[in-house]
């Protein structure tokens, strides 16, 4: 029997009582939907849930248009009704078509892409596009993606620059556009991050003109950088970098492998320290979070959805697991907080694409209800009975 999540810290207790019955597994989490398909919401776009440290979910929804045509919104929400950040649109031309992320502050704003690949404008809520110039010295940029905001409004998103495959990473508050990485230098940019004060974190990629490569995680593009990547440009360290995600007080996560082996872990450093282990070999990691307690939230390429603490991982949900009446097939991390939560998208057995919040199970609720169990248990003793189980 696959017990609710909701109920599994109660019957954990039972079980201790019950030699006949098998060990059930305390529950950590209670699941929250946040958005669900109805007869206007189709589904929620993998991928695109984001959260801010309150618990509010930002996600882009395909919905179902007057006319019956597919178009799509942006919305938020803390698992009541939502609120509409952008009207739904429809996807008829390149220039409304919302993109496959969003990003959302302390102040419930969200930053969020509208238009295609080249026509693509970065959006926070419905106020006119923050336009960035569409040149710089190394040349004329399109292609922006991937916006992510900060608490003060200040945008960061990466560029590729027209006709070539190099990209830039940029930030923009204010009409102020501020190149933090790429251009002459050739670097690729992947995975930006940034954290409320507006400190980035990201993956780039130098390419030079005799096909030399080095991958490097840095803060802010500044001469600070985390660590070096195997290649002939560095001393091979870490090699096969995915991911990274930055916290208040400056510390970098990011996924890595050793060299030779490539397997990957999961690694943080302090802004300037030496990089340490959170965890060694892994399941593949595909993105990763930090939060601010110091724990790394990660994503497997097994569809796993896994925290990391001082070496130790648990699980949190995956492929296979019971959720909201079905089974989970797919899942799309979102964001972590310092609280514990996690967003996340998942994709159903029966179909449904969801945006969801985990809440752990607070440790004095936990342990009340175990004192409640364990009262009962001294009750049916003197009763001379065991208690039910199932």
């Amino acid at each position: 029997m696959r017990l609710r999540p909701g109920i599994r810290l109660v019957l954990a207790t039972c079980a201790l009582a019950c030699a006949s019955s098998p060990p059930v597994r305390a529950a950590e989490w209670i699941f929250t939907t946040i958005a669900a398909p109805d007869e206007t919401l189709v589904r929620v776009f993998p991928g695109s849930v984001s959260m801010n440290e309150s618990g509010e979910v930002a996600f882009i929804a395909d919905v179902r248009l007057p006319g019956g045509e597919i178009g799509r919104a942006v919305y938020r929400g803390t698992g009541g009704a939502l609120t509409t950040v952008l009207a739904p649109q429809s996807v008829a031309t390149p220039e409304q078509w919302v993109g496959e992320t969003t990003s959302i502050n302390a102040f419930g704003q969200v930053a969020f892409l509208l238009g295609d690949w080249s026509t693509g404008r970065i959006h926070v809520d419905e106020e006119p596009p923050l336009d960035p110039p569409v040149a710089d010295s190394t040349g004329p940029i399109e292609g922006l993606v991937h916006p992510v905001l900060d608490d003060a409004g200040r945008v960061a998103f990466w560029a590729r620059y027209d006709g070539t495959i190099e990209q830039g990473l940029f930030t923009i508050r204010n009409g102020e556009v501020v190149k933090v990485s790429g251009g002459p230098s050739f670097r690729k940019v992947y995975w930006p991050r940034i954290n409320g004060a507006g400190r980035l974190s990201f993956v780039y990629v130098d390419v030079h003109t005799d096909g030399e490569v080095a991958a490097r995680v840095a803060i802010d593009g500044g001469p600070v950088e985390i660590m070096a990547s195997a290649g002939p440009l560095a001393t091979p360290t870490y090699c096969d970098l995915v991911a990274t995600d930055i916290d208040s007080a400056g510390r970098v996560a990011f996924s890595a492998g050793v060299p030779n082996a490539c397997m990957p872990r999961i690694v943080a450093a302090s802004d300037g320290a030496a990089p340490y282990d959170v965890l060694g070999p892994t399941a593949y990691p595909l993105s990763l979070r930090l939060d601010d307690a110091g724990r790394a939230v990660v994503a497997t390429i097994e569809n796993q959805l896994v925290t990391v603490m001082n070496g130790v991982s648990e699980p949190v949900i995956g492929a296979g697991d019971a959720l909201l009446g079905s089974t989970v097939t797919a899942l799309a991390l979102g964001d972590a907080a310092a609280s514990g939560r996690i967003a996340f998208s998942a994709t159903l057995a029966d179909g449904r694409q969801l945006a969801v919040r985990a809440d752990p199970v607070p440790e004095p609720a936990a342990a009340a209800l175990g004192a409640v169990a364990l009262a009962a248990l001294a009750a049916g003793a003197r009763g001379g009975r065991r208690p039910a189980c199932d």
